[in-house]
């Protein structure tokens, strides 16, 4: 399986990070057992690479559930703190589940797994056609994620791992249509009232 919109996408002119960047250290071992996993099985690693690295915040955070999957893995459990921006302001959730997983090969199978359940299967055109950034959309206004920024950090943290990678593959295509659809979705309140602005994509 490969890109859909490879060709059409520019590597970014940005500063690689230095050989000791504890973030490229994570980035270049995880994406070479990822990629090729989210390639057979079909979902974006431009996408998917830079969720993980903002849920994860390049490894620095839960290293064994890089997607930040909630629930139990092959390795169980972790039990967190976490801060969520449902629309009204930040607000703490002690005690949440996340899963743990033994390895990057079954993180990123559950990742998969996770993206083919109901929510998410019914914007698999977006996950399929040529524009990757509709596909991010979707996954985080249906409700991946609450904060009302993530969709363009993500985007943002996949033009820094291309330039690492050195390949333009992974870059989320955004522009400024993708931007004020992202403002749009941010703006609603996490939930029932994102979905429905979400589904107009």
């Amino acid at each position: 399986h490969t890109s859909r919109a490879a060709t059409k996408k520019k590597l970014p002119t940005l500063k690689p990070w230095p050989e000791t960047s504890l973030k490229r250290q994570w980035l270049l071992p995880f994406a070479a057992i990822a990629v090729p996993i989210l390639h057979n099985r079909g979902f974006p690693a431009s996408v998917a690479l830079g969720m993980a690295a903002t849920e994860s915040g390049y490894g620095s955070a839960m290293p064994d559930n890089p997607w930040g999957v909630r629930g139990k893995g092959d390795a169980g459990t972790n039990t967190i703190t976490t801060q969520e921006d449902f629309g009204a302001g930040k607000v703490t959730l002690p005690d949440q589940k996340f899963a743990k997983y033994s390895t990057v090969e079954a993180a990123t199978n559950a990742y998969c797994d996770f993206l083919s359940g109901t929510r998410y299967r019914n914007g698999w055109s977006l996950r399929d056609g040529a524009d990757d950034g509709l596909w991010l959309l979707w996954l985080w206004g249906m409700g991946y994620a609450s904060g009302s920024g993530y969709a363009q950090t993500a985007s943002g943290a996949s033009r820094r791992i291309a330039v690492e990678l050195d390949d333009p593959e992974f870059v989320v295509t955004w522009d400024a249509n993708k931007a004020a659809m992202a403002k749009k979705i941010g703006a609603k309140v996490f939930g029932k009232a994102r979905r429905e602005e979400t589904v107009r994509l």
